[in-house]
């Protein structure tokens, strides 16, 4: 060990400093969550699902170099 560190670590222990971190504190418990509940799926009405049947959604792009596409065709 070199002269200069052994120096640093004296003077580390006369500061009290040999040992910098504080003792680990234990973490309380965290309690578990609570049980998931999924709502009921929405069916939608008669005509929704008729109608979803002869129904094509496409997404346009919108301007090349956007974030968002920005255009929506039915």
């Amino acid at each position: 060990m070199s002269r200069t560190r052994q120096l640093i670590d004296a003077l580390r222990e006369e500061l009290g400093g040999a040992a910098p971190m504080p003792p680990v504190v234990p973490l309380a418990r965290v309690p578990a969550p609570p049980a998931r509940v999924f709502p009921r799926r929405h069916e939608g009405s008669r005509y929704a699902r008729e109608s979803a049947e002869h129904t094509t959604a496409l997404l346009g792009i919108g301007h090349v170099g956007t974030r968002y596409a920005t255009d929506v065709v039915l």
